[in-house]
């Protein structure tokens, strides 16, 4: 069980700040940070903040995503997530259950996206639920929406107008899926989680 509320120091002040929201990320990858750093300024409930460390597979997400959260005055309220791209699963596929079953134990709440984030963009134009056949192929399609798109533009603002698109599209699809009987979500392609972090936000 998680011991992080245990670990209060007696006589600390409590804090009267936003609620917390830590986000564990790849460290090489920009984007999600980027993309989830703005509801700082659009919403008034919690505070974004991200892990530190330089994992690059979900196993490692979840454990500097684990490890910057024990280090905080985690209180109730306060939320941990860590995201990361299936990449089609392929040979990652085990790495990402061993993921998951370590962030359930650790209440930490997995945002998957598969094959990549940007299929969280893409829901904001187009709901189509054709497999896509890399992470690649994503960013094309994309591209025919935002021209100029590439992973180290902020692209927030060109995303805004079209969100409750977004999160209708994105719950559609999980329906979609879920309605072929599709049971592995290995096989959920396209896939994002990330709706059900925005709709917080």
């Amino acid at each position: 069980m998680v011991k992080h509320s245990a670990q209060k120091q007696r006589g600390k002040t409590h804090r009267t700040t936003k609620r917390i929201i830590l986000i564990g990320t790849e460290g090489a990858n920009k984007t999600e940070r980027l993309y989830f750093q703005n509801f700082n300024r659009t919403q008034k409930t919690f505070s974004i903040q991200f892990a530190t460390g330089n994992a690059t597979n979900p196993v490692g997400i979840v454990a500097d995503t684990k490890k910057c959260r024990d280090k905080m005055d985690f209180q109730c309220g306060d939320r941990a997530y860590a995201v990361f791209d299936a990449d089609l699963w392929g040979t990652q596929a085990n790495q990402i259950q061993q993921a998951k079953n370590d962030a359930k134990k650790e209440n930490i709440k997995v945002i998957l996206s598969n094959p990549c984030f940007e299929v969280w963009f893409v829901l904001h134009f187009d709901a189509s639920t054709a497999p896509y056949n890399s992470s690649a192929d994503v960013i094309t399609k994309l591209k025919k929406y935002i021209p100029d798109y590439e992973k180290s533009k902020d692209i927030f603002e060109d995303l805004q107008c079209n969100r409750q698109t977004a999160l209708s599209n994105a719950g559609n699809l999980r329906s979609y899926h879920q309605g072929n009987r599709t049971t592995k979500q290995s096989n959920w392609n396209p896939m994002t989680d990330v709706d059900q972090l925005v709709t917080l936000l």
